[in-house]
């Protein structure tokens, strides 16, 4: 079977990438074709230089493109990366398309769909659930007649299935979603999974870890805010931040040297064997972003047995809440992320040990591209 994959944040996430290459290493049948349309303009970092001797194809185009009727007008958009497709790949060879996003890839495989008569499958992400569906209004009738064609609706966590399902624009497909739509979260690397380290008594004691952008969305400036209050109750507290880029790079280094003394900043760290150490290091892994579709990073740290603070109704967080493996904060309180800091040392011991109980194989890539190939 020939699949085409569209993914515009393909360059800078590895999920892409892992979900594509287990796919063809569980199903030898598959031949696929990723393509990806990166903007010249584009903030984020390419990290394709980082994935593995890819087993598919990839096509990624950087055309010449008017940005703000490619940021602010959809159909610009939708018919700019549909007709730069046609021109890359031989549609009439594709027998299924997945688009990794409800709206933005979700509207190119829906032109694919009436114009090529090409079946897809759809994702949900948390830019699905936190922007479209709640702020662009007049996108909602084009976002129900996508899940109405679609072959297979994927929420990445059972948070963006409510999400949706609550969602007032989307009451005429609720039936449609019900019957369609499963839930397929995102993986982890093997490494992570095949080098847990559950009982881990090495440790710093109060020492903090985050890992990530930058980014306003990640809210590190927040974190920062409230490890200084629980520093109060907390004199040992460090923060350790790895990672870097973003809009608020500047301003969170600004701060970093401000408080020198009890901020340590690693910088960006690729070897993931480096990163395990670093993890291990840590007591605690603190990430508490306004909008996350699923939080790769806080498995990751799970499987190092460290607790996690996460944000409260975002992401994967319905499971952290009930294997108890963390505590969930507002990302918008302050207060309420520096007493969520200080439950996380107190009662780290608990914690721990329910991290022990936590399905780790469920986000084996291998395992998740099954349920995804079932659905083809």
């Amino acid at each position: 079977m020939n699949i085409m994959y569209l993914s515009e944040d393909y360059v800078g996430s590895r999920v892409h990438h892992n979900l594509c290459q287990a796919m063809c290493e569980t199903n030898e049948n598959i031949k696929l074709e990723v393509f990806s349309l990166k903007r010249k303009n584009y903030s984020g970092r390419d990290i394709t230089s980082t994935y593995y001797k890819p087993k598919y194809n990839v096509h990624i185009a950087t055309p010449a493109i008017n940005t703000l009727l490619y940021k602010y007008w959809f159909p610009y958009k939708t018919n700019t990366k549909y007709n730069i497709l046609a021109e890359t790949i031989d549609l009439g060879k594709i027998d299924l398309c997945i688009a990794s996003t409800l709206f933005s890839e979700g509207a190119t495989a829906l032109k694919l769909y009436k114009e090529k008569h090409i079946p897809y499958i759809v994702a949900v992400r948390a830019t699905d659930a936190n922007l479209y569906m709640k702020k662009m209004f007049h996108l909602h009738k084009l976002g129900r007649e996508i899940i109405t064609n679609a072959r297979k609706i994927i929420f990445i966590t059972s948070v963006l299935r409510t999400k949706t399902l609550e969602c007032r624009a989307m009451e005429p497909v609720k039936n449609i979603i019900m019957d369609k739509g499963e839930v397929i979260t995102n993986g982890v690397d093997n490494i992570w999974l095949d080098n847990k380290c559950l009982e881990n008594n090495t440790y710093i004691k109060d020492s903090i870890l985050y890992v990530g952008s930058f980014n306003k969305n990640k809210n590190v400036l927040n974190l920062i805010k409230a490890c200084k209050i629980a520093k109060k109750r907390h004199p040992g507290l460090t923060l350790n931040l790895i990672g870097g880029g973003g809009n608020q790079e500047r301003e969170v280094l600004k701060t970093v040297e401000e408080h020198s003394s009890w901020i340590k900043y690693l910088g960006p760290i690729y070897d993931k064997t480096k990163l395990i150490q670093e993890y291990r290091k840590n007591s605690v892994f603190a990430m508490v972003s306004y909008s996350e579709t699923f939080g790769l990073v806080y498995i990751e740290a799970l499987t190092q047995g460290l607790p996690i603070i996460y944000t409260k109704g975002q992401g994967a967080s319905n499971m952290f809440s009930s294997a108890k493996t963390g505590e969930e904060a507002n990302p918008y309180e302050i207060n309420d992320i520096s007493d969520k800091i200080d439950l996380a040392f107190r009662n780290r011991t608990q914690l721990s040990q329910n991290i022990t109980a936590f399905p780790f194989e469920d986000f084996r890539w291998n395992n998740i591209a099954l349920r995804w190939t079932f659905n083809i």
